[in-house]
């Protein structure tokens, strides 16, 4: 296991140090300082995701299901806690963990296991995973 020093408030330019102060003190935040002129865009990204209109427990689904296959072990841990508590049951969790195809959830949390899966191997959906997508969340 290796390990990064994180940067100090002193070493991080103010743009980036206002937005630090303003989310969660985690530590995936101060490692993002590191380059700092990636903290503001990527905070807005994670911003943007949890204001959208999609149903909170299928966002944690389809996060946890992006971190496994993505072997992201910071990401997953964090998020199987977020996912618990936006209703996410452990059987669930299980399914999204362990299962390689997920087809054991209901239809919409299969979809966005699928999804997750198509873009952290593929970096692209097929077209009929997007139109299904869409059809059914919008």
């Amino acid at each position: 296991m290796w390990s990064v020093d994180l940067p100090e408030d002193r070493e991080i330019p103010e743009p980036a140090l206002e937005r630090l102060r303003s989310v969660p003190p985690i530590n995936v935040y101060r490692l993002l300082a590191i380059v700092p002129q990636s903290v503001v865009p990527w905070t807005d990204l994670t911003q943007a995701v949890y204001e959208c209109e999609l149903d909170a427990r299928l966002r944690e689904i389809a996060i946890c299901r992006q971190a496994r296959a993505a072997s992201a072990r910071y990401e997953l841990h964090q998020h199987q806690f977020i996912a618990r508590n936006n209703g996410v049951s452990e059987s669930e969790l299980g399914t999204v963990l362990h299962e390689p195809t997920v087809r054991s959830l209901d239809a919409s949390a299969n979809l966005v296991c699928q999804v997750a899966d198509e873009l952290e191997t593929q970096a692209n959906l097929s077209d009929e995973t997007f139109e299904r997508l869409y059809a059914q969340l919008g």
